[in-house]
């Protein structure tokens, strides 16, 4: 991602090195929705430009104001304009989506379906419907 300094000069880095830059004080409890109501979550939304996604907002989501890095998450989003609070909406739902896929690949293998045909196509989305119907 592309850092602007004061001086109008560029820093290239990766979102990891920014991200282990940032200070306790950078990062805002949010009320993070779950299922079971929410939890609190510390979050960091910086617009920047990122290599081959071009102009962007950055969302860095930590569980807690001391976890490590390596429970950190990541997203991107082209919608310039949205508030922490938008975008924060946007990635629940998004999140809850990709638990679903993350469980129908480990529960059902579907990363080792393959689709070589029409009705193998609707075969794989009957399986992810059912699933879903099932794990939500």
């Amino acid at each position: 991602m592309r850092l602007l300094a004061p001086d109008g000069t560029r820093r290239w880095l990766a979102v990891g090195q920014y991200a282990a830059e940032l200070k306790g004080a950078d990062f805002t409890q949010v009320a993070w929705p779950t299922q079971d109501g929410s939890k609190p979550m510390y979050v960091h939304l910086v617009r920047t430009w990122v290599h081959e996604l071009g102009p962007c907002q950055v969302l860095i989501v930590k569980p807690g104001r001391d976890a490590p890095p390596a429970q950190w998450r990541y997203w991107a989003t082209s919608r310039l304009e949205d508030t922490l609070k938008q975008v924060v909406a946007h990635v629940t739902q998004r999140w809850t989506i990709e638990d679903l896929f993350s469980d129908c690949k480990e529960l059902l293998g579907s990363d080792h379906y393959q689709v070589r045909s029409a009705p193998g196509i609707i075969r794989f989305w009957a399986l992810g419907l059912d699933s879903a119907t099932l794990l939500l």
